[in-house]
């Protein structure tokens, strides 16, 4: 039990200064290194193209997708080509040292919660196999986060 807690809080530093890392840069990286063996990969800078396929998506600013280690690239592809086809594309894959327990789509301010929301919806039939997505509130996470900022988790 306390290997299980030990490991439970190291995995939440890990996500704080991974967070904290990501906030300070302006552009994102190409490739950082978050700790031995893991890395952060962009396709571009995070931009939304227009119309969303949902209007709750339309104020949507960024998305970062974070998946754990040995994550299958095919399942990746098909999460993105989800996310294109609702018309979000530059979105920043982040490749996690850590497997990931719960896919979820994160929010940072009350306003987009409605976005994370439809953002869930577009990706259950990939990350769930059609089950809901969860969503929950980052805010006190990363309380100065730009509006329009979602993380969606995706668990192994």
């Amino acid at each position: 039990m306390k290997v299980w807690v030990a490991a439970g809080a190291l995995a939440a530093i890990a996500i704080v200064l991974l967070a904290v890392v990501l906030r300070q840069s302006g552009e994102p990286p190409v490739q950082v290194a978050a700790s031995p063996g893991a890395t952060t990969v962009a396709a571009a800078p995070a931009e939304v193209q227009r119309p969303p396929s949902d209007p709750a998506l339309a104020g949507v600013t960024s998305v970062r997708l974070r998946v754990g280690p040995d994550f299958p690239p095919e399942r990746q592809k098909a999460i993105l080509d989800l996310l294109a086809a609702a018309g979000i594309t530059g979105v920043r894959v982040e490749a996690l040292p850590f497997e990931i327990a719960t896919s979820r789509v994160g929010y940072y301010r009350a306003e987009d919660e409605a976005a994370a929301q439809a953002l869930g919806r577009v990706v259950a039939s990939v990350v769930t196999g059609g089950a809901a997505v969860g969503v929950r509130d980052y805010g006190q996470l990363l309380a100065d986060a730009a509006p329009g900022r979602l993380d969606l988790w995706v668990g192994g």
